[in-house]
């Protein structure tokens, strides 16, 4: 049963694969069970198209160094 709703809440055509909080979110409006958040997670973890296609949202590059000036025309 569990299976089913989670199907439903994150591989379903209108769920659009939402990702961890979106899916918890439609789940936790509608249904609950004792390990729900744990399930959800595993679940989207193991879910193929997610890891495959899911983006990465760490900085690509570290900030620019702010450079000192100390007096007029120092480089």
């Amino acid at each position: 049963m569990q299976d089913k709703v989670l199907e439903w809440a994150h591989d379903h055509p209108t769920a659009g694969h939402g990702g961890q909080q979106k899916t918890l979110f439609r789940l936790t409006t509608r249904v609950y069970w004792e390990p729900m958040k744990k399930d959800v997670f595993n679940y989207i973890s193991a879910c193929q198209a997610c890891q495959q296609f899911k983006y990465n949202n760490a900085p690509t590059a570290s900030p620019m160094q702010l450079h000192a000036v100390n007096e007029p025309w120092h480089t």
